[in-house]
């Protein structure tokens, strides 16, 4: 747990709550509430590592759609067309 930056006392926190939540009598009862805490402490880990790759990969995508952007301005501004458009609409701002 640690490796992955968890604190143990964590787990043990949310297994003393389900144990309050169920109060759990027998081993098998006990035995799925302890399996249920696995379980919701599994999934938040999963949750937590996806977030962490989707992250760069929203960011990839994120760049990748400003340079596409970036070029097509840089392409505009270089046609005489362009020059025209923004010539135009400088003048009806004054």
């Amino acid at each position: 747990m640690r490796a992955l930056g968890e604190d143990p006392a964590d787990f043990q926190e949310l297994l003393h709550g389900l144990w309050e939540v169920y109060n759990p009598v027998g081993a098998s009862r006990e035995g799925v509430v302890i399996h249920l805490a696995r379980a919701m402490w599994l999934a938040n880990r999963a949750d937590r590592m996806q977030e962490v790759y989707a992250m760069p990969q929203a960011q990839d995508v994120s760049k990748g759609r400003e340079d596409r952007r970036n070029a097509h301005m840089a392409a505009l501004q270089k046609t005489p067309a362009f020059h025209d458009v923004l010539e135009n609409k400088m003048v009806r701002c004054v």
